[in-house]
């Protein structure tokens, strides 16, 4: 440890600003990052609960047979998937629209209604279990539902499943592209830093090869260096994240209130904080490595510098 110190020390001591400006390269670079990661893991869990709300509605014939209706009760029963099911007769369908449209007048259904009988069809109103909700299920139920006896319509939202879907796999491709193309930075932003660092200390560098010095004692300093901006800037960028979360946080809270959408959300769990500090260290000593690893032992490298 005191070694480690002593290196870090050292390091920012001669070279301070050169050592700040890569960190804050670096803090910019995880701080986009995690946002962007942050941002779609919020993202599906607030969609995923406006859709915990869909149900698949099943809308039977007026000449639906009492056999159709028992066959189509345990296709129901014998689906995993589903949560539960509620049969709605005819009446009450009609007494649910009247109760809808009670605020436009009494006279308003029987106008659009006219002399006939009573058009709405009975129907199931179909839960999903919620840990097996997904887009592809509840489309792949629909149809299999539309094909039974009995069955007039299935409606479940398609609309809304398929934008949901379609918003999701966007902006995660999206997240993998940007995210790749910035760790990829961050490797070179660090690689660039140590060079100037080895062009400054190259007599020294030299110096060590003529006394016998490995090339695993000239290159840990250098590693160290840059696991430490990494990790640096990872602590920074999460504490700069969870600060912008809380108030983002509060501003909603103050619109929404106690929403059900509102208690989805959360910041990192312990574990991927964790795993994002290692993350950064790695990344900085994989930067360092890209640069240091080029260093050969010996007079070739002295003839290399004088070169």
């Amino acid at each position: 440890m005191n070694e480690l110190k002593s290196v870090l020390l050292r390091s920012w001591q001669s070279h301070f600003w050169t050592n700040t400006a890569t960190t804050g390269v670096l803090t910019l670079s995880f701080s986009l990052i995690l946002g962007i990661l942050l941002f779609t893991t919020n993202l599906g869990r607030f969609l995923a609960v406006w859709g915990d709300e869909i149900q698949i509605t099943v809308y039977l014939k007026d000449t639906v047979s009492a056999e159709q209706l028992g066959a189509i009760k345990r296709g129901f029963q014998s689906e995993r998937a589903i949560e539960g099911f509620q049969y709605i007769n005819k009446e009450a369908a009609q007494a649910s629209f009247e109760k809808s449209l009670s605020s436009y007048g009494p006279d308003f259904l029987r106008a659009i209604q006219g002399d006939n009988e009573n058009p709405f069809p009975a129907s199931y109103l179909i839960k999903i279990a919620k840990e097996k909700k997904t887009p592809e299920l509840i489309a792949g139920l629909a149809q299999e539902f539309s094909k039974w006896g009995g069955v007039e319509d299935v409606s479940f939202g398609q609309e809304w499943l398929k934008n949901y879907a379609v918003l999701l796999k966007i902006v995660r491709l999206m997240a993998m592209v940007f995210t790749t193309i910035i760790l990829i930075g961050c490797v070179f932003t660090v690689s660039n830093a140590v060079q100037a660092s080895l062009t400054v200390r190259r007599e020294e560098i030299e110096i060590l090869e003529l006394v016998g010095a490995t090339q695993k004692t000239i290159r840990r300093p250098f590693i160290v260096e840059g696991a430490f901006q990494g990790i640096l800037a990872a602590a920074v960028s999460l504490f700069l994240l969870a600060i912008a979360y809380k108030l983002i946080y509060q501003s909603l809270d103050s619109v929404l209130g106690a929403a059900t959408t509102l208690s989805t959300l959360s910041f990192f769990p312990f574990y991927l904080v964790v795993f994002v500090l290692v993350l950064g260290a790695a990344i900085g000593a994989a930067g360092s490595y890209v640069c240091v690893a080029r260093l050969n032992t010996g007079w070739a490298a002295v003839h290399e510098g004088h070169s």
